[in-house]
């Protein structure tokens, strides 16, 4: 009995199937996760005045009901004839938020303030990028646990 033990430790077979079996173990181990198709919303802000020379920032605050309201702070040359908008792709729990900005006519208040509700999240974490518009080029990336009473500031930066 113990010769064939012996033999069979001592085989090619046995080491090309030991070899097979690790590698099998290292591709379920490497294959990447399933984050499903990529989802994308378009939602439009409420544009008002805030306080002038405010320092760029994303304020995200989870109600409720569910919701989460992201307001952006610190725009410049956007008017009450504007608009903001946001497109945000979501892939799984990746969200990238891209600012859109439409200054209008420079007649009236100047508006610095631009406010977002998003309601198709779940109560889960995220990692979110927030991308200014083009023209700003900038940018804040965070975590975030959708709970109500969550309140976090995030400043944006180049």
């Amino acid at each position: 009995m113990m010769l064939i033990c012996n033999t069979i430790f001592q085989s090619v077979e046995f080491y090309v199937i030991l070899t097979v079996a690790a590698a099998a173990v290292v591709a379920f181990c490497a294959r990447p996760s399933g984050h499903g198709a990529a989802q994308t919303h378009l939602i439009g802000g409420w544009l008002t005045e805030g306080a002038p020379d405010v320092a760029p920032q994303v304020l995200v605050e989870c109600l409720e009901n569910g919701d989460v309201v992201l307001t952006r702070t610190g725009l410049t040359d956007v008017y009450a004839t504007g608009a903001a908008s946001l497109a945000i792709t979501r892939t799984g729990n990746d969200i990238v938020i891209k600012e859109r900005l439409t200054p209008g006519t420079p007649c009236g208040a100047e508006m610095t303030t631009a406010t977002f509700t998003l309601d198709f999240l779940g109560q889960e974490w995220y990692h979110i990028k927030y991308e200014g518009d083009t023209s700003t080029s900038l940018f804040a990336a965070f975590r975030l646990h959708v709970r109500p009473g969550i309140r976090m500031m995030r400043p944006l930066t180049h």
